[in-house]
């Protein structure tokens, strides 16, 4: 990543994160600045979790550790933002995306952090690389 060289450009990317995280939610209606605010760390996020692969030299189990976290992310980004288009119903205390597909997702979410952690300790041998 050329344009993060250097630590003052590394420092201004996370800065600018920064302000989107915490501050573009107010661009919404009061109603769903709570979604937007969950949408917007969502994507501060994915963008910092692939800023911190891009600076370690090129590891699968980084990689694999990006990749892994990015689903939630994705999820947590793409649900805030369908449903401050289009609400649906969700149950007290259910997480948004589990109720619009009627499914536990947290369980799916849980089982692939813990393929990939088992996976990672049992084929590196904890080495870099």
């Amino acid at each position: 990543m050329a344009a993060l060289s250097s630590r003052s450009n590394l420092a201004l990317a996370m800065l600018a994160l920064a302000a989107v995280r915490g501050y573009s939610w107010g661009i919404v209606s009061p109603d769903m600045r709570g979604l937007a605010s969950k949408a917007a760390g969502g994507l501060a996020l994915l963008a910092m979790i692939w800023l911190a692969h891009s600076l370690v030299r090129p590891a699968w189990a980084v990689a694999l550790a990006a990749t892994v976290w990015s689903v939630g992310e994705l999820q947590v980004v793409m649900c805030s933002v369908w449903y401050m288009v289009e609400p649906w119903a969700v149950p007290v205390g259910a997480p948004i995306c589990s109720a619009r597909f009627d499914l536990d997702l947290g369980a799916a979410g849980i089982v692939l952090i813990a393929w990939a952690t088992w996976y990672v300790w049992t084929r590196h041998e904890h080495a870099d690389g």
